[in-house]
């Protein structure tokens, strides 16, 4: 029996397809006599093929709410599971429903174990060609015109440098693999491909394809198992041969597929010559005129123009063996949609035939074009955070009007995220219906949080960011594990590490836990007790115990990974649950990556702990979880966020086509890193830019729908954009002017966007000016706060009435601060041990102190390499410094000496002043110099003429009454700053009075009363303490600044209003 012509039908994009669908069935439109009406088991005996799950589900509603409450018989709706789908990866990573259950066909390998087989066989490819180079055997593997090149820069030559490197390769390959396996080409196809004389590059490939070729069947063949994509073209195949064979008469309905894979095509081929088959292509279109239409294909039926988003189902037409003309429309379009179609249809024309613009024939009216594009808005933000927002309020409006729904479109993910957060400030919760990448979820978090902290040694801030991941509780309870964590932060993390490791945390923690505190000693660390320091050892003591667990395992990727399994289920564990990983998001998927890499483990994966970060996170990148019921319950039901896939054939009164930029939606086009272009082609497998005419044709599907909101952004990422190619094409058709329209429409959502967090213009804030109570303020200042006092007496309010200490940043690393505290005790050690003379070998007793002081970081690399050179330099120079001054002395030196005194104030009560002199000299002549050392850059003159920086004279100050130990009360001659290090390893500079003709002790005398009338200003006549009331002199940060606003009332230039005459 000869079969008889097929039955092909479209819905065009102005018409709702799964709609247009249920009612052309139910109608008896599609198939002769079927339905039988007043049956209510009339469908139940069909078949009906739907490119996804979500649109069966959909049609099913459909088909219930067209029943009214009856009973009636569903048909069996089968998901095609994104066999169209743009992105085919990630259609095999998610796996799919299978037709049949054909015995015959092998079980499916593991995908997560394909991976790891594959990244060992790139891998070994990757030494071959080293040893080989290093061998001087490279003509054996690679053509003459490349060898020389190669081993001139061997080691420039590498394949894949890492095992993340290396995964990547493979999952191209198996991309490849899959590729071959669903066009019908086997790896003899790729071995017969003949390169041109010129393409050596491709030698090298075809090279390891061989490999490949051999390898991995072989090693299918010894598992008894296929490649998944391998499987399902068979089963399709299969079933696309049975439809042919038995030409079943139960009614068959493939609809909304566009073929695109060689076995769906043939699928639908077999379904449309079906005595009762049909098949329903989406938006298929009848509007372009024949011949530009014959463009999209040669005469076998091969796709010339794969970025025409109707080049597919021209290619899938001839495959039916049906014409265009031949096709009817199902759908019943408004005239201002199918204007909109034919605009499109205008605009998508392939370049080729971009001329007919110009013709009578295709040009649309005015009339027309104002009807296509009345109920269309384009977007264009400034950035994508302006867009996201945006977006959001234009779903929001939505809502304002009962029953009516709108879906975002886009094929960018963190668009989508940004939204969905977005949508939450008006407690509209949203969920992206393409799913939460593994890597998002609090066990992928959690994996990759611990293998970064394993990675880096455990180094603060890696250590406290796996601390913060609300999961890492190694069995504690919360409050427990929250003081655990405290004492790290304030103790030990935020303070230079003497060793690297949790080694150098433990015995941090065991050095503050017996650290004296002393009045100096930060507020939230004297809070702490010995029940935190023994939570923060217990945690560091699991850690430990964890990390242990990667020592014999740590050059195996594969081996870490498995243990990480187990080190995950460890950290998570509570009192009551020690399995309380199990119930985390994501970790049932992430389990079963574990547990494929632990079924693998047949060999191993060399590579380093540094390597496992980046090996995890490729490992799980494209691990999509699914939505799951009782989150899917939260979701808004009039509102949806879609990916080009998930959206297909989905209806909605509203949809927003979002991340119009190119890169975005089209994607970028990625050529294959084993096959050339031209050997794709060769083999007749589709070009890279088939993604982009399978997203145009989602654009035009999506502008079926009558209002339309398009965004882009302008920058993203910093970064300038394009405008997409469609976006482009659209504007060039429509007119400047009618174009402009579409962004004017647009600009009000970017307008409410701006203004939804305007605030109205609050006054200029005032520089802060805090008066507390006499009762509040300190008895007791140091001379280093003095200075402060003078410079920003804010911070003065800030630390001693607020009583706010200022925390170090985490991580800190041994700096300048430090190195010159080792110098300081280095120099005033040597100096209290000889106070009076020099000794003969003076240098090397210094250098004696210097070994000392640093003795805790002699086995630092920098210590040696810069550190202790620069000690060197500074002790060669101060010894020959103090050659030149001890002549002069009548007395010892008084070195590193504590002073205190009571200032009496005018107007009543006292205020206690301590410091610490790195140096106190007595002179011959019977007068004092003070001298501080400075390793950093030491006050200007100016500074210190001006009472700025005062601590010379307030210590000459002091020491006139006394207040130093071992110190005569004498009147200060001489004010010294030594600047240790430098140009010239050392520079003395002396501090001598503005005007020349004063007298060093008047000198003196006056920045005293100075300090007085200052501090009984504050202490008793009620002064403000400002921030920063002295501009000139003020420094360019302080702990204090963001307490004190600076930024905000300073740009007011509220700056200069202070007390300057403090």
């Amino acid at each position: 029996m000869p079969d008889r012509s097929p039955r092909v039908y479209t819905i065009s994009a102005g018409s709702p397809f799964l709609a247009t669908l249920a009612e052309a069935l139910l109608a008896g439109r599609v198939l002769p006599h079927w339905p039988a009406k007043d049956d209510p088991a009339a469908l139940s005996d069909a078949t009906l093929y739907l490119p996804t799950r979500r649109s069966t589900r959909a049609l099913s509603d459909f088909f219930a709410k067209e029943a009214q409450g009856q009973t009636r018989l569903l048909p069996r709706i089968v998901p095609l599971a994104g066999l169209d789908d743009v992105e085919d990866r990630l259609i095999f990573e998610r796996g799919f429903d299978r037709f049949s259950a054909d015995q015959t066909l092998l079980p499916d390998i593991d995908p997560t174990e394909r991976r790891l087989i594959l990244t060992r066989l790139v891998l070994a490819w990757s030494k071959r060609i080293s040893a080989t180079l290093r061998d001087d055997t490279s003509s054996r593997l690679f053509p003459p015109a490349l060898e020389e090149g190669l081993k001139t820069d061997v080691d420039g030559f590498v394949v894949a440098a890492s095992a993340h490197d290396a995964l990547q390769l493979a999952d191209a390959l198996g991309h490849l693999i899959d590729t071959l396996a669903i066009h019908g080409k086997t790896w003899e196809d790729v071995h017969r491909l003949v390169p041109s004389e010129n393409d050596d590059y491709w030698r090298i490939s075809r090279d390891f394809l061989e490999i490949a070729a051999r390898a991995w069947p072989e090693f299918k063949s010894a598992k008894n198992v296929m490649d998944l994509a391998e499987r399902h073209h068979h089963l399709i195949i299969t079933e696309a041969r049975r439809l042919h064979e038995t030409k079943p008469d139960q009614p068959i309905i493939a609809a909304g597929s566009t073929g695109s894979m060689p076995a769906t095509a043939r699928l639908l081929s077999a379904i449309a010559h079906l005595p009762m088959g049909a098949v329903v292509l989406p938006d298929l279109d009848l509007t372009l005129d024949a011949s530009t239409f014959a463009l999209l294909t040669d005469g076998e039926g091969k796709i010339r123009e794969p970025s025409h988003p109707q080049a597919q189902l021209a290619h899938l037409l001839h495959v039916i063996g049906i014409e265009r003309a031949s096709v009817q429309d199902l759908g019943y379009a408004s005239e201002d949609l199918n204007a909109r179609t034919r605009l499109l249809s205008e605009a998508m024309r392939p370049a080729e035939a971009t001329d007919l613009w110009r013709t009578r024939a295709t040009r649309l009216s005015d009339q027309d074009l104002d009807a296509a594009l009345n109920t269309v808005s384009v977007i264009e933000a400034d950035h994508e955070r302006e867009e996201a927002l945006a977006i959001a309020l234009a779903l929001r409006e939505t809502l304002e009007t009962p029953g009516r729904t709108a879906a975002l479109i886009t094929p960018d993910r963190s668009l989508a995220e940004r939204v969905s957060a977005d949508l939450k400030r008006w407690s509209i919760h949203v969920e992206d219906s393409a799913g939460k990448g593994l890597k998002h979820t609090e066990a992928g978090r959690l994996a990759e949080l611990f293998a970064t902290a394993l990675a880096n040694d455990f180094e603060p801030l890696s250590l406290i960011a796996l601390l913060d991941h609300p999961l890492c509780r190694f069995g504690l309870d919360d409050q427990y594990r929250a003081r655990a964590r405290v004492t790290l932060d304030v103790a030990v993390l935020r303070k230079p590490l003497m060793q690297s490791g949790l080694e150098g945390v433990r015995k941090a923690v065991q050095a503050e836990r017996a650290a004296e505190l002393s009045r100096h000693t930060a507020r939230p660390r004297a809070r702490l007790n010995a029940d935190d320091f023994d939570a923060a050892e217990r945690v560091i003591y699991a850690l430990s115990a964890l990390r242990d667990r990667f020592e014999p395992v740590e050059h195996d990727l594969l081996a870490m990974l498995i243990t990480l399994s187990d080190v995950l289920v460890l950290l998570a564990a509570t009192p009551d649950n020690p399995h309380a990983f199990d119930d985390a998001e994501g970790a049932p998927e992430l389990g079963d990556i574990l547990l494929s890499v632990k079924a693998s483990r047949d060999a191993t994966l060399q590579g380093e702990r540094s390597a496992l970060p980046a090996f995890l996170d490729r490992l799980i990148a494209s691990t999509t979880l699914e939505h799951r019921t009782n989150t899917s319950r939260e979701n808004h039901p009039r509102l949806h966020i879609y990916g080009l896939l998930e959206a297909r054939l989905l209806p909605s009164d509203c949809v927003i086509l979002a991340g119009l930029d190119e890169g975005i939606w089209p994607p970028e086009t990625r050529t294959d890193p084993f096959l050339t272009r031209p050997a794709r082609d060769e083999l007749g497998l589709p070009s890279p830019e088939r993604r982009i005419g399978q997203t145009a044709h989602d654009f035009v599907s999506a502008l079926g729908t009558r209002d339309v909101i398009i965004s882009r952004a302008l920058k993203r990422g910093g970064q300038p954009t394009v405008p997409s190619r469609f976006l482009q094409r659209l504007r060039a058709l429509s007119g400047e002017m009618r174009f402009e329209a579409l962004r004017e429409r647009g600009a009000h959502w970017i307008d409410l966007a701006r203004r939804i967090d305007e605030a109205p213009l609050a006054p200029s804030l005032k520089q802060p000016r805090p008066v507390p109570p006499k009762a509040l303020l300190p008895q007791r200042l140091s001379i280093t706060e003095i200075e402060t006092l003078r410079r920003d007496p804010y911070s003065i309010f800030a630390k001693h009435v607020l009583k706010l200490d200022p925390l170090e940043p985490i991580g800190r690393v041994v700096g300048a601060s430090e190195l010159g505290t080792l110098i300081h005790n280095a120099i005033g050690s040597f100096t209290k041990t000889w106070p009076n003379t020099l000794p003969p070998d003076a240098l090397d007793r210094l250098l004696d102190e210097g070994r000392v002081a640093f003795k805790a970081f002699e086995h630092r690399a920098d210590f040696k390499t810069f550190w202790w050179p620069r000690f060197q330099r500074i002790a060669t120079w101060l010894i020959e410094w103090e050659h030149t001054r001890r002549h002069s002395l009548g007395a010892p030196i008084a070195a590193e000496t504590y002073g205190r005194f009571d200032i009496a104030l005018p107007s009543g009560g006292t205020i206690l002043l301590t410091g610490q002199a790195d140096r106190i000299e007595t002179l011959n002549d019977g007068t004092l110099a003070i001298i501080d050392f400075k390793t950093g850059r030491p006050p200007s003159l100016k500074q210190v003429q001006a009472g700025i920086s005062p601590q010379l004279t307030i210590e000459a100050a002091l020491a006139r009454e006394g207040a130093f130990k071992d110190v005569p009360s004498l009147p200060t001659s001489a004010l010294l700053y030594v600047k240790l290090g430098g140009k010239n390893s050392g520079k003395s500079q002396s501090i001598t009075p503005k005007d020349k003709a004063t007298p060093m002790v008047d000198f003196v005398a006056a920045h005293r009363n100075e300090l007085i009338a200052l501090l009984d200003a504050h202490w008793n006549e009620a002064r403000p303490f400002a921030s920063r009331p002295l501009v000139e002199f003020a420094n360019q940060y302080a702990h204090y600044d963001h307490l004190a606003r600076v930024k905000e009332w300073s740009l007011g230039g509220d700056e200069d209003e202070g007390d300057n005459e403090s």
